[in-house]
């Protein structure tokens, strides 16, 4: 299992949208759902107004065919989200187990 974590830093202002975009019925949980190698998101809000989100996949070959397989429709998403956040910092790919 592969999970994936980015932190997310939202203005009071945007929370419900970012919430929306990055939760589970959004347009990122939609894309990814498109494969059967996604398993889940998970998304997490801290009391300063940062976030996590955390992307679980079988396996980052898994998420990396699909990253490729998907690309125009993944930048369509980042774009449509891009300005939900203030900042945007991958914290990495981690393996499980």
């Amino acid at each position: 299992m592969l999970v994936v974590v980015w932190r997310y830093r939202v203005a009071a202002g945007k929370r419900k949208a970012f919430e929306a975009a990055y939760g589970p019925d959004g347009p990122w949980t939609e894309l990814f759902s498109e494969s059967p190698d996604y398993a889940d998101t998970e998304l997490l809000r801290g009391a300063d107004g940062a976030y996590l989100t955390i992307d679980r996949w079988t396996s980052a070959n898994a998420l990396d065919n699909f990253l490729t397989l998907h690309r125009a429709e993944y930048a369509r998403v980042e774009e449509a989200t891009a300005d939900l956040a203030d900042e945007e910092v991958h914290m990495g790919r981690f393996e499980v187990g």
